[in-house]
């Protein structure tokens, strides 16, 4: 939970039995862990609301998305689309002061 009036830096939405969308909540967490000026907020969909969720999310927030509409993604406060689990842990990089944050999602 965010703290009171803090909006969140980053949002990441995804069906729940994605291994991408787990990758991205977890560097989330340890982002939000190692850098107190940095707040997720995680929407997490049941597989079956995902399509019909990315679909008007992305009509809402003015994102073209993929062809497949099955990928997580992630996107700023501002309405900036970072993209999908590679973009986003991209992003997070290019953010980071620190050389690593000591795990890799990724790896």
């Amino acid at each position: 939970m965010a703290p009171h009036g803090v909006e969140p830096t980053y949002l990441i939405a995804g069906p729940a039995d994605s291994v991408d969308f787990a990758k991205m909540e977890y560097l989330g967490e340890l982002i939000m862990r190692n850098t107190p000026n940095v707040y997720v907020e995680v929407h997490r969909l049941h597989p079956e609301d995902w399509p019909t969720y990315a679909r008007e999310a992305c009509a809402r927030l003015g994102f073209v998305r993929h062809a497949d509409g099955h990928s997580p993604f992630a996107w700023t406060a501002a309405g900036y689309l970072v993209g999908d689990a590679t973009a986003f842990g991209t992003d997070v990089r290019a953010r980071e002061p620190r050389p690593t944050l000591g795990v890799s999602p990724w790896a």
